[in-house]
């Protein structure tokens, strides 16, 4: 049985059996452990809880080194280095 009192749970959230959950908002796809507890944390969509640990009162974020890179940073330093060629073709 799970306990989840005064919380909100955006898409896609699983909370697993024996966990309790009060005065959290958890973020889409965001997985609670088996008997884990957490009191007034918020996730960021993602974010995995592992088993049996409990959190008071935490901004839990997905590390950026877990994410891969964007499009967008490498068009950027594919345009860095297109410049910098063009700078050395004129010396």
């Amino acid at each position: 049985m799970v306990k989840i009192v005064g919380c909100v749970l955006l898409d896609h959230c699983v909370v697993e059996d024996g966990a309790k959950i009060e005065g959290c908002i958890l973020g889409k796809n965001t997985k609670v452990g088996v008997k884990a507890e957490l009191s007034r944390c918020v996730t960021q969509a993602g974010y995995e809880i592992n088993a049996g640990e409990t959190l008071k009162g935490e901004k839990l974020e997905v590390s950026d080194w877990t994410a891969g890179p964007d499009e967008s940073d490498e068009d950027a330093k594919e345009d860095e280095d297109d410049s910098e060629e063009g700078e050395d073709e004129s010396d």
